[in-house]
C-alpha cells in the first residue's frame, strides 16, 4: 500500500496556514447525547452554527481500491483540524466544535505521487456528531512528470496528454510541502479520469483531470491543451477548475468554478483554451461543452 513521505513539520504547517486558532470552550450539553466538550463556532461561521461536530472519519483509497497510509487529511473552512489515515487508510478527524458545515471541507493530500481532493460538507448528514464520510478516492499521477520552470520562465510544458503554456515572466505559488521538496515538489503531474470513475466530481463533465502540484497557482493565466476525442471537431468548450479553502468566504472549496473558454480542434483530437484565457491553479480541471 503507498505511503506518503511527509513530516510532522509539513503537516503541522498546513494546519496553521488555514487555522485562526479556535479555542476549547466550557463544556456545552447535546439535545439528547449529555455533556459534550464542544468549542463555540468561530464568529465568521455565522449564527448558524448550532449542531457539534465531535469528528469526520472515512478512508482514503487510490483508483484500485487500495488504501494509502500516512496521507494527512484536515477538515478546514474559518479554521482547519487534522488527522492522518492507518495503514489501512482509516482516519478521525478530531473536530469539538459547533461549525457552519456547509463553509467546510475534508481535504486528503496525495501529493506528490496523487491527487489531492476535496469533499464538501454541505451535502452529508448535518446532523451526526460523528460524522463517517464515503471513502475518499486519489488517482495516482501517471508517468511522466516534468519540472515546472523556473519563476519567471515560460514555454510549453508536456505531460502525458496534457501541455502548459506558461506566459514569460511567470512565478508560481507552491503549497509548503512542495516548496520545501526540492527533488519532487515542482514536478507537473496530470491523471485523466476515465468516465465511469470518480462521478461525484464534476457531475455531466465528460473530460476530468487531474493536476499536480497540487492547488500550485500561477502569477499569470496558464493555457491548456488536452489530448482528446471526446468533444466532435470545433465544440466550444469551458475549462473549470476545483475550488480550494484558501479563497475566501464567497468560494466554496470542492465546487467547480468555470476560468476559461475554450474549442476542440478541427480534427476534433484536442480540447484548448482560448487566446486570453486560462487556468489559474493546479488542481481538478473539469471540460464541458459551453452551456
Amino acid at each position: 500500500m503507498p505511503r506518503f513521505a511527509r513530516s510532522a513539520l509539513f503537516f503541522a504547517f498546513d494546519l496553521f496556514a488555514c487555522s485562526e486558532g479556535a479555542e476549547a470552550t466550557p463544556e456545552k450539553r447535546g439535545s439528547d447525547a449529555g455533556p459534550i466538550a464542544c468549542a463555540e463556532a468561530p464568529s465568521s461561521d455565522g449564527t448558524s452554527a448550532t449542531t457539534c461536530l465531535e469528528a469526520v472519519t472515512g478512508t482514503v483509497v487510490d483508483s484500485t481500491a487500495a488504501p494509502l497510509e500516512a496521507a494527512a487529511v484536515t477538515a478546514c473552512g474559518t479554521v482547519c483540524f487534522g488527522g492522518t489515515t492507518a495503514a489501512s487508510g482509516d482516519y478521525r478527524i478530531a473536530v469539538n466544535a459547533f461549525l457552519s458545515r456547509n463553509k467546510y471541507a475534508v481535504s486528503a493530500n496525495g501529493r506528490p505521487f496523487f491527487a489531492g481532493l476535496y469533499v464538501p460538507l454541505s451535502g452529508q448528514d448535518p446532523t451526526s456528531a460523528v460524522l463517517a464520510l464515503p471513502p475518499i478516492v486519489l488517482p495516482r499521477f501517471a508517468d511522466g512528470a516534468v519540472r515546472l520552470p523556473e519563476d519567471g520562465i515560460g514555454g510549453a510544458l508536456t505531460s502525458g496528454a496534457v501541455t502548459l503554456g506558461i506566459p514569460s515572466g511567470t512565478s508560481w505559488d507552491l503549497p509548503f510541502e512542495d516548496f520545501a521538496d526540492e527533488q519532487e515538489g515542482r514536478m507537473f503531474r496530470q491523471a485523466i479520469v476515465a468516465p465511469g470513475q470518480a462521478a461525484d466530481i464534476a457531475p455531466g463533465a465528460p473530460l476530468r483531470v487531474a493536476l499536480g502540484p497540487f492547488k500550485a497557482k500561477p502569477s499569470k493565466p496558464i493555457l491548456v491543451t488536452i489530448q482528446t476525442t471526446v468533444f466532435p471537431p470545433g465544440t466550444p468548450v469551458e475549462f473549470a477548475v476545483m475550488e480550494d479553502v484558501f479563497e475566501g468566504s464567497q468560494e466554496m472549496p470542492g465546487r467547480f468554478r468555470t476560468v476559461a473558454s475554450g474549442h476542440a480542434n478541427g480534427a476534433g483530437t484536442a480540447v484548448t483554451t482560448d487566446d486570453g484565457t486560462g487556468i489559474d491553479r493546479l488542481t481538478w480541471l473539469a471540460v464541458r461543452a459551453t452551456r
